[in-house]
């Protein structure tokens, strides 16, 4: 799994989600050109981006292809765009919206995601690289196809105090089916993925591919500490 390096063609408009105003470019890979989401980020930040997706496309998650973009010296990161909104713009779900409906269109959304049929792969993996970045705006979905992208704010850079797409689960009235699902899909996946990872001569993911496979032996019991249990549901509450 090689990480490609490609050359920054033009610029375009800025994307309007995201703290970090990512815009959209046209970028040359391989002698290709690409339409791409392009992101100026702090290098570690740059790798763990690139670094997740590339796990995450392993594991067979989609995800669109990470790029690292090489502009005046500096390591900029790119997501080959796969053409169709968020959910939230799908949905037309805004913080505009009347309390009401945007409650209603969050839980629409929830069920959503907990649909997907890899939503529990996707769970265990955000847990997996510590995913503080998880949010309606970063799943990709054109009504039919779906992709997950963002993943700044992963692999120790920020803390991980929920995982999101247990909150969803709870939402959508799925905690029992994800739970279940998201073990399962922890206990399978391919230990040999993150060493994978092939980058350029003079970028080293290796700190992140150590923090990944450190992780990993402790999955099952770290996704299973993010539901309810049966001793949390009966507990007396103060």
């Amino acid at each position: 799994m090689k990480i490609r390096v490609g050359v920054l063609v033009s610029k375009g408009k800025k994307t309007g989600e995201g703290h970090t105003k990512p815009y959209r470019a046209a970028v040359k890979v391989d002698g290709q050109q690409y339409a791409a989401i392009v992101k100026h980020l702090p290098l570690d930040t740059v790798l763990a981006e690139c670094v997740c997706a590339m796990v995450m496309r392993g594991w067979g998650l989609p995800v669109p292809e990470p790029v690292l973009i090489r502009e005046h010296g500096e390591w900029l990161f790119a997501s080959l765009e796969v053409g169709y909104p968020n959910l939230k713009q799908r949905l037309g779900l805004h913080d505009g919206l009347p309390p009401d409906t945007q409650v209603l269109l969050t839980k629409y959304a929830a069920m959503i995601v907990c649909g997907w049929a890899d939503a529990p792969r996707a769970l265990a993996v955000d847990e997996l690289i510590a995913n503080a970045d998880r949010n309606l705006g970063n799943f990709l979905w054109d009504g039919v196809d779906h992709a997950y992208i963002d993943h700044e704010r992963t692999l120790g850079l920020a803390p991980h105090e929920h995982n999101i797409m247990v909150v969803l689960a709870e939402l959508a009235g799925k905690l029992d089916a994800m739970e279940s699902g998201a073990v399962a899909s922890a206990l399978a996946l391919d230990r040999s993925i993150p060493s994978e990872i092939e980058s350029p001569e003079d970028v080293d993911f290796s700190g992140y591919v150590h923090y990944i496979e450190k992780r990993l032996g402790e999955l099952p019991a770290k996704v299973l500490e993010r539901f309810p249990q049966p001793d949390d549901l009966f507990a007396v509450k103060p």
